[in-house]
């Protein structure tokens, strides 16, 4: 398992190479939750701003920041902000104008 978020009203999550989305105020039996993206390898860190979600995953290649909007990812994937300095990731964080991680010992930063 990978990185959870809130919003005020979905949780997303990781599993594996999957990013999760499920209402809050669905009860728990509802039934299965709806994969948000499906990733080449797997992802880790995640967070959100009001209209996107953020994370860390790896491909075949390197790693990567990626964002999409709350309402889904397009059919060409998402957007890749990072793909130097973005392994290690440990916390990934959001403010209005960029994107922010840990990559080993030093804080890397990309502009939305």
């Amino acid at each position: 398992m990978g990185g959870i978020a809130v919003d005020t009203a979905q949780v997303y999550w990781v599993f594996d190479n999957q990013i999760f989305v499920k209402s809050k105020s669905a009860p728990a039996d509802a039934g299965p939750p709806t994969e948000f993206t499906h990733l080449p390898r797997s992802a880790w860190e995640l967070t959100l701003d009001r209209d996107n979600v953020y994370w860390q995953y790896a491909d075949d290649f390197a790693y990567h920041i990626a964002t999409c909007p709350k309402s889904g990812c397009p059919a060409s994937g998402p957007v890749i902000l990072a793909s130097e300095h973005a392994e290690n990731c440990h916390g990934i964080a959001v403010d209005d104008a960029a994107v922010y991680w840990v990559s080993s010992d030093s804080v890397m930063k990309v502009a939305k």
